[in-house]
């Protein structure tokens, strides 16, 4: 086949959405042992390489970072300014691979000013001021020596020190206002710091004091929330700064939490229309949001949502923390369904209530015996059998 056929293929497909990688073209067309590049298939097609969803051909290096400096030029005259993230979820790019200046690299070579968000500005105004004060205060108290610190926006861990004994100390911050949460997300954040830059432990700082349930903070992370973090910076400057950390919100003082919360309830409803599932994965991938910034659990956007909670989201009695809530809301549901079967003469089994209701393992949840206990009838097991009626 030639290239103008494979051109066609590969036209048709990405009608449809697809994006054909260099390895599946080779297995269709032999296209390696033919000498043709997914540059020779995807350019010629007038698509830019931004939107290619496959990985993208060697030497596009150049190409990403001209179609990313016009894309810029582009939403800049649009009055939008678009971030870091914004442009990593969109096009899965990696700016600090293509612009050794990241963000500002970027928009520099566009020649347009970078303006960030006011929520991204108090973003890093927050993050800078309690970078300061565990440097200037916290530093000289837990006895360590400062090796590096790095900028907001530069990737990996926040401060690198020396203990006493030269060992190689993290420092990670999070400066969450009061409300927030420390989440898994941080956690597995920082495991990852520790392994890709060998640190043999780290200091989770944060201005919070709320931790997310069932988090595990492994032993070579030492958590220092706010009620800790407040009796070590004892001057009342940097107390002062600590409180205007915790009670300043990114998402309070623009609105942006309540309308990113509205978004993913409308999500949510949306979905559940269509007979579909709602989880992480999805809302990271269709709204291009973390859920628990803005709700404790999926649970909760069911609540908020008006929205029956499926019973494969509820932990039943044999978990560690159990939905307890949740677990007699369906408990409730099946006894009246006892009730109504008993006045028939029915007597339903644990099969009859797992096929009325789709449960699995109803002793998750209750016992059969318990469960006709509930509505004064005795177990099976110790009813009259039928023969001694007669």
């Amino acid at each position: 086949m030639d290239l103008k056929e494979i051109k066609e293929y590969v036209k048709k497909e990405m009608n449809l959405g697809n994006y054909l990688s260099y390895k599946l073209l080779d297995k269709r067309f032999d296209i390696g042992k033919n000498k043709i590049t997914l540059m020779d298939v995807y350019t010629s097609q007038g698509v830019r390489l931004l939107d290619v969803r496959c990985k993208r051909p060697n030497g596009s290096k150049e190409i990403l970072r001209k179609e990313l400096i016009d894309y810029v030029k582009d939403e800049s005259i649009k009055n939008h300014y678009p971030s870091n993230r914004e442009i990593r979820n969109m096009f899965r790019v990696e700016l600090n691979k293509l612009f050794r200046g990241g963000i500002k690299e970027l928009y520099t070579f566009a020649n347009v000013e970078y303006k960030l968000a006011p929520n991204q500005e108090l973003k890093y105004k927050k993050a800078y001021l309690l970078n300061e004060v565990v440097i200037k205060t916290l530093l000289p108290q837990l006895k360590l020596k400062l090796i590096k610190s790095r900028a907001v926006n530069e990737n990996g861990i926040d401060i690198l020190a020396e203990d006493n004994n030269r060992n190689l100390i993290g420092i990670e911050l999070k400066a969450y206002n009061k409300f927030e949460m420390i989440k898994s997300k941080d956690i597995n954040q920082i495991m990852r710091f520790i392994k890709n830059e060998r640190l043999n432990r780290v200091l989770f700082i944060t201005t919070t004091s709320k931790i997310l349930k069932n988090i595990k903070i492994q032993d070579n992370i030492e958590l220092i929330d706010y009620n800790n973090l407040k009796v070590l910076c004892k001057d009342i400057e940097s107390i002062n700064i600590l409180e205007y950390i915790r009670n300043s919100s990114v998402n309070k003082e623009t609105g942006y939490r309540k309308k990113k919360r509205e978004l993913i309830i409308e999500y949510a409803k949306e979905k559940v229309k269509n007979g579909e599932d709602i989880n992480y994965k999805c809302i990271s991938k269709d709204l291009h949001l973390d859920y628990l910034t803005y709700f404790s659990n999926i649970k909760e956007i069911y609540k908020e949502s008006n929205l029956e909670i499926p019973l494969r989201k509820i932990k039943g009695k044999r978990s560690s923390y159990p939905d307890r809530e949740e677990m007699e809301l369906i408990i409730n549901k099946i006894l009246h369904y006892l009730v109504q079967e008993v006045n028939n003469g029915h007597y339903p089994s644990n099969q009859d209530i797992r096929k009325k209701f789709g449960i699995s393992h109803i002793w998750n949840l209750i016992s059969m015996t318990e469960l006709y206990k509930r509505i004064g009838i005795k177990p099976y097991l110790k009813r009259k059998p039928r023969w001694w009626l007669c």
